[in-house]
């Protein structure tokens, strides 16, 4: 891994997804999620910096809808990140509780995080944050102060 990879996987979290996930982490069964994602969310929940609702729109967060790139095939992918109970891979969520959700998890556009483990790993570039409801939320809140 380059020193510009290694640079460029500083993870940001909300202070409500932190919470959130804290809070489901600490009902999980090691039979809903494979332990290397319960590991991995901990791990991010422990060393990511936690700020409030304003967070750059080009990280992604929970209810996001990100574009990611294969970096070997360069096949794209369009998804939303959600928490367990919105999963539906017809309408394109994917569960923070997989691997590839737990991976792109506070990570921002251009990043090029590794997912998976021993022969299974996969490599993807962020390629857009297409939306953000905490970039959402910073909009409507600015557009009615003026109505």
């Amino acid at each position: 891994m380059t020193q510009k990879r290694i640079m460029a996987a500083a993870v940001l979290l909300t202070q409500a997804n932190k919470r959130r996930l804290e809070q489901l982490l600490s009902s999980v069964s090691p039979e809903s999620s494979p332990e290397s994602v319960i590991s991995l969310l901990r791990k991010k929940l422990d060393q990511a910096t936690v700020v409030g609702a304003g967070i750059p729109r080009n990280y992604v967060t929970m209810g996001s809808m990100v574009s990611i790139i294969d970096a070997d095939t360069s096949e794209k992918l369009k998804f939303s990140l959600v928490y367990p109970d919105r999963v539906n891979f017809a309408l394109g969520r994917v569960s923070v509780f997989s691997p590839l959700g737990a991976t792109i998890l506070g990570h921002r556009v251009g990043d090029e995080p590794d997912w998976g483990e021993g022969d299974e790993i996969g490599r993807f570039v962020i390629a857009k944050v297409d939306f953000q409801p905490e970039a959402m939320r910073y909009r409507l809140r600015w557009s009615n102060r003026f109505n």
